[in-house]
């Protein structure tokens, strides 16, 4: 009976020891785990862009008569900005100049969204792709 107990001790030792624990191994995830050693391909992921113009293009608006812009992010109205909402040195996705998009990605740690760019009377004047990266929030200059 001692040996039964011995071997039995010996094998759920090993079992429970050599077992990797699973989790999310991404550190750009949402719901990264530092314990993981295994990725179980749970991870889920949130990224952001922030989209913005310098003074050369908001004056190329003047100059037409535009007066606000309006951003459409895979054809949802997404804000209103107006054409003097511009910066002259590159912007962080924080900076009061910018206007940021949050993305929930789900698994996908990289997307791509179409931005459509239209003045106040509707017309399309700009479009652009923009590519979310989880984790982290990527800068689109307008030119």
């Amino acid at each position: 009976m001692k040996t039964y107990q011995v071997f039995l001790f010996l094998f759920l030792s090993i079992f429970v020891f050599s077992c990797k624990k699973l989790g999310c191994t991404d550190p750009n995830a949402l719901n990264y785990e530092s314990i993981a050693q295994k990725n179980d391909e749970s991870c889920t992921y949130e990224g952001s862009v922030g989209i913005w113009f310098d003074s050369i293009k908001a004056q190329e608006y003047v100059t037409d008569g535009i007066l606000e812009l309006t951003y459409f992010i895979d054809g949802d109205s997404a804000t209103t900005v107006p054409s003097n909402f511009y910066s002259n040195t590159i912007p962080t996705c924080g900076s009061p100049e910018v206007y940021a998009a949050l993305f929930n990605m789900g698994k996908a740690n990289s997307q791509t969204h179409n931005l459509i760019v239209k003045r106040e009377t509707g017309v399309i004047i700009d479009s652009y792709k923009l590519t979310v990266e989880g984790g982290s929030c990527s800068l689109y200059l307008m030119k």
